[in-house]
């Protein structure tokens, strides 16, 4: 019983040491590469599928409202001062709405499938070298299956699944089980888990990395500057 605990132990601590490993080689990478390298291309001979019912964020678009925000809020904040106080018939009409809308809430009328709030941080799925940025929200919860079909005929399969604030990988076809037991990243104990922002399944070659809205941001302009 003694031999195999230690034997266990042993496995245990290889492990983490590969883990670890792998996480050191990451941060030389991303390092080097002067931020996110978003690519929808996987390697040679390797098919990837990443569908769910959020859209992958269209990076464009993601900068462009970044860029739009910034060029506001001076503006804003002027108007602030200019704007007069709000009359008493102008908040009394207001809580009547709040009223109205917390009662089709309790009345189920104003449930959604959708989310309702901004994106609070981002993740980013790698799976052989093709990534793609998810949105995590305050208010809603998915799952993003990502399938590899490798070129000799195998196929794999990460669930990676985005809860309120943070994400976890569901289940995994890998035989380790190493990316499930790695349990939950969030935005508020990815600075201070072992393997930080990420999630690793070195079997099935995916990574799935956390960031706040600000940080990919700025990771993002990083890759469109070198690019350019």
């Amino acid at each position: 019983m003694n031999q195999l605990k230690a034997v266990l132990k042993n496995r245990n601590v290889w492990a983490i040491g590969l883990i670890l490993i792998a996480v050191a080689v990451l941060l030389i990478i991303s390092q080097s590469t002067g931020g996110i390298r978003l690519s929808d291309e996987a390697k040679d001979g390797v098919t990837v599928e990443m569908n769910s019912t959020v859209p992958a964020v269209d990076l464009g678009n993601l900068l462009g409202i970044a860029s739009a925000k910034a060029e506001e809020a001076p503006v804003a904040a002027e108007d602030e001062k200019e704007e007069p106080e709000e009359t008493e018939e102008a908040e009394e009409t207001e809580e009547t709405e709040e009223t109205e809308e917390t009662a089709e809430t309790a009345d189920g009328e104003a449930e959604t499938s959708q989310p309702l709030s901004d994106p609070t941080g981002y993740i980013i799925i790698t799976a052989s070298s093709s990534s793609r940025l998810y949105p995590v929200f305050d208010d809603y919860e998915y799952t993003i299956p990502v399938v590899q079909t490798w070129s000799d005929g195998t196929e794999t399969t990460n669930t990676v699944h985005v809860i309120k604030n943070g994400v976890y990988m569901e289940n995994s076809t890998c035989e380790n089980q190493d990316c499930v037991e790695e349990g939950t990243v969030t935005l508020e104990n990815k600075d201070t888990r072992i393997l930080s922002n990420w999630i690793i399944c070195l079997p099935n070659q995916v990574m799935v990395e956390l960031y706040t809205p600000e940080e990919t941001i700025e990771l993002l302009s990083q890759q469109s500057t070198s690019e350019n």
